[in-house]
């Protein structure tokens, strides 16, 4: 029998996020997962147009609103 792991996370696939580095980089997350090595919450989210826009964030990478320091 396989083990089953659940996890929380902050955002839901479909909706917009900031990352923290770039203020102005706004993207759409398209897929959430869950990294047993190091026990974090990922996010595949694209940032632009191109099939080379798409990077995996983790959670603290990522915010709601741009944050502009």
């Amino acid at each position: 029998m396989k083990n089953v792991k659940t996890f929380e996370h902050k955002y839901e696939m479909g909706e917009f996020v900031y990352h923290r580095m770039e203020e102005s980089r706004k993207g759409l997350i398209i897929d959430v997962s869950f990294s047993l090595r190091n026990g974090q919450v990922k996010y595949e989210v694209v940032f632009g147009v191109s099939s080379n826009d798409d990077v995996w964030c983790y959670e603290i990478e990522l915010s709601d609103t741009p944050s502009f320091n």
